[in-house]
């Protein structure tokens, strides 16, 4: 159990990093968020500032992904259809989320959450195809 614990931080984008470093950062980044809906933002506004944090979190691993691409192998188009569905919804939305305080206050909001409901269902259409498929290759392989 141990070995395999590990063996995640030994691949990918996390190559190098020690476990307690991502542990780390993930409490850090939580903290960040319990502090700010506790001390900047209600729980009952829109949350604007938080998922804004996340959000570009998110899109900064993404890239690190796509700078971190190792040999075309029969996994990676999957993978790197997951990664397109991260980036064309987080991207899209970024700019929802982060001025979705503003939104509200104009006529437009209804369009908006349109578009984001849009970018929703392209991403979620790309993580079933690449799901899809994963599922050719695993029966292919037997």
């Amino acid at each position: 159990l141990k070995a395999f614990k590990y063996t995640h931080f030994k691949m990918g984008i996390f190559k190098g990093l020690e476990p307690w470093v991502f542990t780390a950062f993930v409490s850090f980044i939580s903290l960040l968020i319990i502090l700010n809906s506790v001390f900047l933002q209600s729980i009952f506004i829109y949350n604007s500032y938080a998922k804004t944090l996340v959000q570009v979190i998110i899109i900064s691993f993404s890239i690190a992904y796509i700078f971190m691409l190792n040999p075309p192998n029969k996994f990676s188009r999957a993978n790197n259809l997951v990664n397109a569905a991260i980036l064309i919804f987080y991207s899209g939305s970024l700019f929802i989320f982060m001025s979705g305080n503003v939104l509200e206050t104009t006529d437009f909001v209804n369009l908006f959450w349109q578009i984001n409901v849009f970018l929703n269902v392209i991403f979620q259409v790309l993580i079933l195809i690449s799901i899809w498929m994963l599922s050719r290759i695993r029966k292919s392989s037997f």
